[in-house]
């Protein structure tokens, strides 16, 4: 639950103020979501995961996530998949 809230905050603000330490955690629990979801929610974490992996190896004064989109982008993230999903459980 608190990766799905933390992915939700972040459509408000796609800037990173997280430790390595905590993007280690989110990563290592991301990692795992092909254990418990199905592939259809998977292949939207896998986004998140992959933008992780990119963000940590950033400075930490400009780090910015591309998954929750910004005010020029939209997101790759399907927020409504995973609403669905949730809804549906």
């Amino acid at each position: 639950m608190k990766l799905v809230t933390w992915i939700i905050s972040q459509k408000l603000d796609p800037t990173c103020s997280l430790s390595n330490e905590t993007l280690n955690e989110l990563i290592q629990t991301l990692k795992k979501t092909n254990e418990h979801m199905p592939l259809y929610i998977v292949v939207e974490f896998d986004k998140v995961l992959a933008d992780l992996l990119r963000v940590i190896q950033e400075h930490p004064s400009t780090r910015s996530f591309y998954f929750c989109g910004t005010a020029f982008t939209k997101p790759t993230f399907n927020y409504k998949k995973l609403m669905d999903y949730i809804s549906a459980i």
